[in-house]
């Protein structure tokens, strides 16, 4: 037998080719011989409605909704390097007589979606195909997926898994396109309609709200000061603290019920001590949460740094959506917690370790857990390296390597222990409460540190004693403001979407779906509403706010059932359906399809919106003719370009912002802009700045790209250093 590999990425071909060439006799004699080609990620797509016979030429005010395509047709990316890539398989095809494919795409739902696309396109159905399913791209385990390898269009799991592909993207498909037409038909603007777009900026509307319309006030309450070192705040029947809206009532209070008073008695007192277990192992939304705030970066540059770990060698599949490991994984503990130690300042906890502290975590089902590993089909986020130099990785692959090995190292170390103490005294009839909090063993938080509840409450108090009051304070309590979302905390909101859910069976839903989005397409999903100008990150922290193209956005979908959480969970219930054989495509797309009709009536029933102007007038001068800059949908240009001056400058997809047109014109050139220059040749994104030309210049910007070992970037930049504007991402 002679096989085609066909990997999702080259450098995960490379490593499986390396072993394959190693253990070549081997997997001759069990399999047959192997060829490799490499391709990266998606290279196919579903048609677009303008691409169907039925649609073309067709305007968007002359469609009839819903379209609907008989069948899903199948072509190339329009992408030079994509192209490339697609192309290289055809290549190798022609090249050779092979008797069958092996599908080495990634080990997920979307990866078992890049081979179905491509097969599609290929016609590739006539083979034998066989799916090598990878859990990390160690030499070990690529032996061990290599030799056990199971059938493509037999195994259960793939067919489910193929079949969850195609129910959410035909679905995201026909939700997308008629959902966009119909609203910017009714609504006279463009918006782009998406399933989890639409959940996710209403996730940040609200947020944004919540915050913006938060008021600072303070209530006051009445402290008991004692004299044995702690404190007490005076309740009432419900058991709640008594508040007073100003201090001087607070005040009077105790000039009035409270004054001489110099003693209490403890009514009841109560001790008890709680253990605290680490957190868990990383799966990858919960290391996007704890990358975002610790190293300040945003969730698709999170996944692009494991991505790159995972590719060298370094640790276990990315995209995994699990934390737990299996317990055949287990057995390669001492292993992984070697690959631990290349992290300097783990190596003192690790050589500390006993056999004591292994059987602890072996037996603990927080950390070994076979039916949650099924569940999710991945193991948590491990290290799998041993031979290698962490100095030699960029900084932040080092800093996301050793957050991955500080969670595996937690789960060997004692759980925190704390002793809680809560204590109520009667003062004059009063009731006043205390609680208090020591730290017996500090376990797993001398690794990663914990904030814990502070006050201690002496251990030798009884029921009976009395306490002596040194003073009574009007204690100023400030009402805490809701926290506003970060790139790194929406990431956690999306997954955590059930909280937003009253329906009990909907909820239990989204927890087993694990919110809206994947982990593979939440940072992408984020960008993307940044990029398209709804919402804006800010600060260093990367701070959330909804723009007035957001909010337009939400008052145009806000009569539509698409943003309710209940219904982004029962889509989400037929996904997760299909995906462990409990529906089959037929009955998902029956029950998905029905709603896209529903929506064409939701949006027909929406009243009409007053035409939109196309383009403003800003309040800036063109630095060519002195002629006012207009703002339109995809570019800032001057008032006469299509009568001789050449000034324009492209949004970039909503990179480039007026902010960004003011520092232009004012001092001739931008500073770096994250992510606005798009190659077609590398299919990657890049950091430049805006470079203001001459009058009289064939175009009126430039791109200007840091050079690497400027900004902390260690990215190279495209070839040229000048480029037009159309180049730009708004112009992909």
């Amino acid at each position: 037998m002679k096989y085609l590999f066909i990997a999702e990425k080259a450098d995960v071909m490379k490593k499986v080719e390396a072993v394959y060439k190693k253990n070549k006799p081997q997997i001759d004699r069990s399999i047959g011989e192997i060829d490799f080609v490499a391709l990266t990620g998606h290279v196919c797509r579903y048609l677009e409605p303008k691409e169907y016979t039925d649609w073309q030429g067709l305007k968007w005010s002359e469609m009839n909704l819903p379209l609907v395509p008989a069948t899903f047709e199948v072509t190339e990316i329009d992408n030079d390097f994509k192209k490339k890539k697609l192309h290289g398989v055809i290549a190798a095809l022609k090249a050779k007589k092979y008797d069958g494919i092996i599908v080495g795409t990634d080990a997920d739902t979307e990866g078992n979606g890049i081979y179905y696309l491509l097969c599609q396109k290929l016609k590739l159905g006539r083979y034998k195909t066989l799916r090598f399913y990878e859990e990390s791209l160690t030499e070990r385990e690529i032996l061990k997926s290599l030799t056990t390898m199971t059938d493509f269009y037999k195994e259960p799991r793939d067919l489910r898994m193929t079949d969850a592909f195609l129910l959410r993207s035909r679905f995201d498909w026909l939700l997308g396109m008629n959902g966009t037409i119909a609203v910017t038909r009714k609504a006279h603007a463009l918006f782009k309609v998406g399933r989890v777009k639409a959940e996710t900026m209403n996730i940040v509307y609200e947020n944004s709200n919540a915050c913006d319309n938060f008021v600072p006030h303070s209530d006051f309450e009445v402290h008991a000061i004692y004299h044995e070192g702690f404190s007490g705040v005076m309740t009432g029947e419900d058991g709640k603290p008594v508040s007073f809206e100003k201090p001087e009532d607070a005040r009077r209070y105790i000039a009035d019920n409270l004054a001489g008073q110099k003693t209490a008695i403890v009514k009841t007192v109560e001790r008890k001590k709680v253990r605290t277990p680490p957190p868990q192992v990383y799966k990858l939304s919960t290391l996007q949460a704890d990358a975002g705030s610790k190293l300040n970066l945003s969730p698709q540059e999170v996944l692009n740094l494991v991505q790159s770990l995972y590719e060298k060698g370094y640790v276990s599949y990315p995209r995994t959506d699990g934390e737990y490991i299996s317990t055949q994984k287990a057995k390669e503990l001492p292993m992984l917690v070697k690959a631990a130690e290349k992290v300097p300042e783990l190596t003192p906890f690790i050589q500390a370790f006993k056999k004591a502290d292994l059987e602890r975590a072996l037996q603990n089902k927080r950390f070994v857990n076979d039916v949650e590993v099924k569940n999710a089909s991945h193991d948590a986020l491990l290290p799998t390296a041993t031979n290698f130099d962490i100095n030699s990785l960029p900084p932040m692959e080092r800093a996301i390597y050793s957050l991955i090995c500080r969670r595996l190292v937690a789960q060997f170390l004692p759980e925190l222990e704390e002793e809680k103490s809560v204590l109520d005294a009667d003062i004059d009839g009063m009731t006043f409460h205390s609680t208090g909090s020591m730290v017996l063993e500090p376990g797993w938080t001398a690794l990663i540190p914990k904030k814990v509840t502070a006050g201690v409450i002496p251990s030798g108090i009884r029921n009976g004693d009395t306490l002596n009051v040194d003073a009574f304070e009007a204690h100023e309590k400030k009402a805490a403001p809701p926290k506003r979302l970060t790139l790194a905390t929406l990431v956690s909101a999306m997954e955590g979407i059930a909280k937003f859910v009253s329906d009990k069976t909907l909820k239990k839903v989204f927890i087993q779906a694990k919110g809206i989005g994947t982990p593979a397409t939440r940072g992408a999903i984020i960008d993307d509403l940044i990029s398209s100008g709804y919402i804006e990150a800010k600060g260093k922290n990367n701070l959330l706010y909804i723009t007035d193209s957001g909010r337009a956005y939400i008052k145009a979908l806000s009569g539509l059932s698409i943003i309710r959480p209940e219904q982004a969970a029962e889509w989400e219930s037929y996904f997760q359906a299909v995906k462990t054989g409990a529906m089959t495509l037929s009955e998902g797309e029956k029950l998905c399809f029905g709603y896209v009709y529903d929506m064409i009536v939701e949006v027909d029933r929406m009243p009409e919106a007053p035409m939109a102007p196309t383009r403003q007038t800003t309040k800036f001068v063109c630095p060519y003719c002195k002629k006012p800059v207009v703002d339109d949908k995809w570019s800032f240009h001057c008032e006469a370009y299509k009568n001789g001056c050449n000034f324009s400058v492209n949004k970039a997809d909503g990179r480039f912002k007026e902010k960004h047109l003011e520092e232009l014109l004012k001092n001739g050139k931008t500073g770096l802009i994250k992510k606005i220059v798009h190659s077609a040749k590398t299919g990657k994104d890049y950091d430049a700045a805006v470079v203001l030309e001459p009058a009289g210049s064939q175009y009126a910007t430039r791109m200007e790209f840091p050079k690497p070992w400027e900004n902390g970037s260690n990215r190279k930049s495209p070839k040229s250093s000048a480029t037009k504007s159309s180049s730009t991402k708004g112009q992909r």
